[in-house]
């Protein structure tokens, strides 16, 4: 039975999935608006995946979950330390030691954590500014996501692009195969 979340099963059990809703969590606008408009829609459409929605670095309480088979799971681990565990010493720490165990991961915001072998997993790529226009990106970010970026789309089962041009970009810069990214542009209210 095909889902919203784009699993499908067979059993008489949901399948599920987890997003990463840090940057919503943590950005008023862009990617942040981008992931609560996400899960807004995944609500509307779809009542039988169960989505779990990941939060790093969480300081407060959260909202209600948008919907019955949406359920939070968090860390009071900051993004940064995250980031300095899985990307830069690269522990294997999978991130359903945080979620559960999962079908599918989706990484929302360029970088794709450790996971266990089973997770199917797709990584949204919104730009290559910090490759196009390197000037303008803060250097330690630029450093970090260009060391990043490519092990992660790379790993990823399936990419999503917000456009065609970022689709060109992964496949000149990263020789990702055309038939691994779906350019999916990001929807309005």
């Amino acid at each position: 039975m095909p889902t919203a979340a784009g699993l499908t099963t067979t059993s008489a059990k949901p399948p599920c999935a987890a997003l990463d809703y840090t940057p919503a969590y943590e950005q008023g606008g862009g990617i942040g608006r981008y992931v609560r408009e996400l899960v807004a829609a995944l609500a509307r459409v779809d009542d039988r995946t169960r989505y779990r929605l990941f939060v790093a670095g969480l300081q407060s309480a959260l909202p209600p979950a948008p919907g019955p088979n949406f359920a939070w799971r968090s860390t009071a681990l900051s993004p940064r330390w995250l980031a300095r565990i899985w990307h830069r010493a690269r522990l294997p720490l999978p991130v359903e030691a945080f979620t559960g165990p999962l079908d599918l991961y989706h990484a929302t915001d360029f970088v794709l954590p450790p996971h266990l072998p089973a997770t199917r997993t797709l990584v949204t790529v919104h730009d290559l500014s910090f490759i196009q226009v390197p000037e303008t990106a803060n250097p330690r970010l630029k450093a970090y996501l260009d060391a990043v970026v490519p092990r992660s789309v790379r790993r990823a089962d399936h990419v999503l692009a917000d456009s065609a041009a970022t689709r060109a970009d992964l496949v000149h810069f990263y020789d990702l195969p055309p038939e691994k990214i779906t350019v999916l542009l990001s929807g309005v209210d």
